[in-house]
């Protein structure tokens, strides 16, 4: 049987909560905390859902839907559940939810009648497109965590990382901790990950004049960002300013001046 604890006891302040939206989800949060009422939590993936239902159930064992027996076993089993991808369940019909206390989390919403079936309160998470008051503070979040995890000394600050919010928090979170690993790497780390990466994809008999374009896109970009004129580019980079046009056209870059 596949069920894990909560790894700590997670307070209040835990989940960000700046938007509006999540303002009133930790309203409510406060007060299903204090009741016996069963929850389901519904968002896209990295939305927050698993850090809200610790927050209600800090004690709760963790059971994923997607495996019918195991929900069975820990329904049966404890007071306290907390149960994930409660949307990939295959048969609601042979759930029996009475003593204990619920909060389940899906991608997806179930049909009306099985949320009213099983659940008193409905919690929907916007994805972080439409609360981008809370990507700041999350990634100030995240970079401390990283920094502490990593044992990284950086003086690194959430204005010098691009968010990546495509997949919400999970994508936040790892453009930052590239950001933190890549400004940590000196010269002879970086070869050493350049040197892993182009390994993993030898794959075509013309893979060097290949990875030679993806540094000179890099090359290029990196300039970009920093001169935002192709007139100092080529100044700074030591070349012809038509040379520098036609790796730009031939690299298919869309650079605006």
């Amino acid at each position: 049987m596949k069920i894990k604890n909560a790894e700590h006891k997670l307070s209040n302040s835990d989940f960000v909560a700046l938007s509006k939206q999540m303002v009133e989800v930790k309203k409510v949060v406060n007060l299903v905390k204090g009741i016996k009422v069963d929850t389901i939590i519904i968002g896209e993936t990295g939305t927050g859902k698993s850090k809200i239902a610790k927050s209600i159930l800090p004690e709760a064992i963790i059971i994923n839907g997607e495996n019918t027996e195991d929900v069975l076993k820990g329904l049966k089993s404890f007071n306290e559940v907390i149960i994930e991808n409660f949307d990939k369940i295959r048969n609601y019909d042979i759930l029996h939810m009475q003593d204990q206390k619920i909060v389940a989390t899906a991608s997806k919403k179930p049909k009306d009648s099985v949320v009213d079936k099983f659940f008193g309160i409905v919690i929907e998470l916007d994805p972080l497109s439409k609360r981008v008051e809370d990507i700041k503070p999350l990634m100030v979040q995240f970079l401390e965590d990283a920094k502490e995890s990593l044992k990284i000394d950086s003086d690194i600050s959430s204005e010098q990382i691009l968010p990546d919010i495509s997949q919400n928090c999970h994508s936040l979170k790892r453009s930052v901790y590239k950001k933190l690993l890549g400004d940590s790497l000196d010269e002879a780390g970086l070869t050493n990950t350049m040197s892993d990466f182009f390994f993993d994809r030898i794959e075509t008999d013309d893979n060097y004049s290949h990875f030679l374009a993806m540094f000179d896109k890099a090359i290029i970009i990196a300039n970009y960002k920093k001169f935002k004129s192709q007139l100092m580019m080529s100044y700074k980079m030591g070349i012809n300013r038509n040379t520098l046009r036609k790796k730009i056209n031939e690299l298919e870059l869309k650079l605006d001046e």
